[in-house]
């Protein structure tokens, strides 16, 4: 393990600037440490991080998707000055020519976009402009227009109402690799209800569609149909038990983000068979990783929210099982942080050391919540 004062060297060899896979999460991570501890070490890293990443910036090339890259960088650095980390006068001056970027490429998608993954696409403006502080940008009308633009292009069947990525080949591929973007969906809906009348009944429809998935003659992971994959896409016989994809995620989301709006016969149904879920062990579900998105980290951050929007002790105690194997784990010479290689291993946010670490100290420090948005949990 390398020592986590220090930055690797993939670090300034990695292509991304986002947080997901690159060099947005080590600064998260620096930043929360920082905040924590008030070690020289950690202000120092910030400042490596921010000089690297401006450089990159200033060649013109951030990454695979040039406006989710920005729209990661951006986002740190709005969770950043909001924490007191970074001076609100230098976060204007930062964002100015790239909120200039963003502004064009949002211009752009609107005429051909048609991504609707939970964390790429048009939810990557969706949250960027949610998030981006007044004294930046008020982005009101930008909110409004991706209603409109929602509602254009949605697809209208049977009384429901969902998007499906222009990418899917087959019908049957609607549920299962849709359901994720559509949820992130109504969650954006929601959270803008007050200014848009439209969201509204976009979100009904939507959800509707959603619960029309539930199966109540199944109970704990099988009450959504969903792929029983490994992340090689390779059959298996156990469920997957992680964040990103996998029913655990449709069900938490539901109570977590939706549970308010949810008429209570699905809302009973769901919250009785996350309880089933979290009585799982690692010997009953796939999740041999540790990382944030596809490994025991993210488990426990689910279950700790799911413990504070409930309040039931079954949460808490799933929670503090996947907190101790993800601590274990982490210390084990054989650690496995998701499927993707080395060099992201270490920057990854969502796969990687950064994000696994960065989780352990907010839930030793009671501040989980801290990220939540972050990482669309």
């Amino acid at each position: 393990m390398f020592s986590i004062s220090n930055l690797p060297d993939s670090f300034f060899t990695t292509p991304s600037i986002g947080y997901k896979f690159g060099k947005s999460g080590f600064l998260l991570m620096n930043s929360l440490l920082y905040k924590n501890t008030q070690l020289p070490i950690y202000f120092d890293n910030i400042e490596i991080i921010l000089t690297n990443i401006f450089e990159q910036i200033e060649t013109g090339y951030y990454g695979e998707r040039n406006f989710e890259e920005l729209s990661d960088f951006l986002r740190i650095l709005y969770f950043i000055e909001k924490n007191g980390i970074l001076d609100r006068d230098t976060l204007v001056s930062i964002s100015d020519k790239l909120i200039e970027e963003i502004d064009f490429y949002f211009s752009d998608y609107l005429k051909y976009g048609n991504d609707f993954h939970f964390c790429r696409g048009i939810l990557v403006f969706a949250n960027l402009f949610c998030e981006t502080p007044s004294f930046i940008k008020n982005y009101e009308n930008e909110l409004l227009k991706i209603v409109e633009f929602l509602d254009r292009i949605a697809i209208r069947k049977d009384n429901y109402t969902y998007w499906v990525n222009a990418n899917l080949q087959f019908e049957n591929k609607i549920f299962n690799n849709s359901i994720y973007g559509n949820l992130s969906i109504c969650k954006f809906l929601y959270s803008i209800h007050e200014i848009s009348p439209l969201s509204i009944s976009l979100l009904e429809e939507c959800l509707d569609f959603i619960l029309s998935q539930l199966d109540y003659s199944k109970k704990g992971l099988s009450i959504f149909a969903e792929p029983h994959t490994t992340t090689q896409n390779k059959r298996t016989e156990k469920p997957m038990l992680q964040w990103i994809d996998g029913s655990f995620n449709i069900m938490y989301s539901l109570i977590v983000h939706l549970g308010d709006i949810l008429p209570k016969l699905e809302y009973d149904f769901i919250l009785k068979n996350l309880i089933l879920v979290s009585k799982l062990s690692e010997d009953n579900v796939d999740c041999t990783k540790i990382s944030l998105g596809y490994g025991s980290t993210g488990v426990y951050m689910m279950f700790q929210n799911l413990f504070e929007k409930t309040g039931m002790q079954d949460f808490k105690e799933a929670s503090r099982y996947w907190f101790n194997l993800s601590v274990e784990r982490l210390h084990s010479k054989e650690k496995s942080f998701s499927q993707y290689n080395d060099e992201v291993r270490l920057t990854s946010f969502i796969s990687g050391y950064s994000g696994a670490y960065i989780c352990k100290n907010l839930y030793e420090s009671g501040e989980t919540s801290l990220i939540n948005n972050l990482i669309y949990l």
